[in-house]
């Protein structure tokens, strides 16, 4: 076999040591003297090897069924990524480029799981025999397929077509570094291998995008959607489009439609919920959000988001819950700030004392509790309640001993108070 172009690695990530110690077996059988890296988990989209020196990615997969999210953050023991959360991760870091080079074991498989790789495009599946005895020979059997997915990319693809396919790719990917004319030689190319297809208009759409150009890649997305109406790469580029141009609406039915077709995909029913969410249809958010961090119960964004949703909702247990596994609240703070200005502006001060004083419920001991106080304070001073705002200005400057604008407000609370 031809030695990798630019990749060096092969890196096997799982938490069966039994499977583990098979799968390093056989590589080292079937591609004697390739450097093999081992490691748990890609943790938190942090991986503990560099993805961009890894010629493959092999992925034991453990199937993992959707559990209510309390139940997962309230698990004493340390859990691992899902593998559904570490497909997702790879596909943002790498794109399809390293999903090709993505493989993935498996003592078995669902419908559902199959078609979550099937849509992420992963270079090859290998199902596992129910017997142990013949574990063995299918680490075997999956080591040579991963030798010639290895001879494949060496290639770029073994086709023309392919080939045509990645360059593309590559130039996409260096957009604003590759001149006009290789721009044009590799589009030109492209038309040439795929033909007028779907896959060729999703791929223009992409061009279109990094052009700034949205009505051009509507109009080529809406035009690979019409050639294959199931293309999926093609329906979520035309959603990701509209939420881009805040067409929630219209990017709302388009994911839908997705989710029936992969309802294993936490990032999807993420954005399904941020939709709803952005929509103020807090319930349909609230569902969506929890089955996202049930399938992917490390994503931070998730649970920051269930979190403001719950505040919306007035369940603060559990957003307090969600916070505590955060491990940073500063966005949810934020926002709960940013609602507690936004009451006072419009002159609600009761409202807003109320839900600074839930918030302090909500948000861990250790983040913005001076702010928070010190916005209490505030809202009491331009209710006119100066006796309130100064006590809370004093617990604002206990907390923060150097917090400026506390001592400038407890100054004028005093002043008020003494004429």
């Amino acid at each position: 076999m031809k030695p990798f172009k630019s990749r060096t690695n092969l890196l096997l990530v799982g938490d069966d040591e039994e499977r583990m110690s098979l799968m390093a077996t056989a590589l080292a059988q079937v591609l004697p003297g390739t450097p093999l890296i081992r490691c748990g988990s890609l943790r938190m989209g942090s991986p503990e090897a560099a993805l961009d020196e890894a010629a493959v990615v092999i992925l034991l997969w453990e199937s993992n069924p959707q559990q209510d999210w309390r139940t997962l953050l309230e698990r004493k023991s340390v859990t691992q990524r899902s593998s559904e959360g570490l497909v997702c991760d790879l596909a943002s870091q790498g794109g399809d480029p390293l999903l090709r080079r993505t493989t993935v074991l498996a003592k078995a498989l669902s419908r559902e799981e199959v078609t979550f790789l099937g849509e992420f495009g992963v270079g090859c599946v290998q199902p596992l025999n129910p017997l142990k005895t013949e574990w063995s020979q299918d680490c075997i059997k999956f080591a040579r397929r991963i030798e010639k997915l290895i001879a494949l990319e060496n290639d770029n693809g073994g086709n023309p077509a392919e080939r045509s396919v990645r360059h593309f790719e590559r130039v996409l990917k260096n957009w604003s570094a590759v001149g006009d004319d290789e721009k044009i030689i590799a589009s030109d190319e492209l038309l040439r291998q795929l033909g007028d297809t779907a896959r060729y208009c999703e791929l223009m759409s992409r061009r279109a995008m990094l052009e700034n150009d949205y009505k051009t890649a509507e109009n080529w997305l809406r035009r690979s959607i019409d050639k294959n109406p199931n293309y999926l790469r093609a329906l979520q580029g035309l959603a990701d489009l509209f939420i881009e141009r805040g067409q929630i609406q219209e990017a709302l039915p388009i994911l839908e439609k997705l989710r029936l077709n992969n309802p294993r995909h936490p990032g999807r029913l993420a954005k399904i919920a941020e939709c709803h969410m952005a929509l103020g249809n807090m319930e349909k958010a609230d569902s969506a959000f929890a089955k996202s961090l049930s399938l992917d119960e490390h994503s931070m964004q998730a649970r920051e988001d269930l979190a403001r949703v719950k505040l919306a909702l007035g369940d603060f247990d559990s957003a307090r819950v969600l916070l505590e596994h955060c491990g940073d609240v500063n966005k949810v703070a934020s926002y709960l700030n940013a609602y507690g200005i936004q009451l006072v502006r419009a002159g609600r001060y009761e409202e807003s004392i109320e839900h600074y004083k839930k918030a302090q419920l909500v948000l861990p001991t250790n983040t913005n509790r001076h702010q928070i106080l010190f916005n209490i304070g505030l809202a009491y001073a331009k209710w006119g309640r100066f006796l309130e705002a100064r006590q809370y200005a004093q617990l604002a400057l206990a907390r923060e001993p150097n917090y400026e604008k506390a001592a400038q407000l407890l100054k004028t609370m005093e002043d008020r108070l003494t004429l």
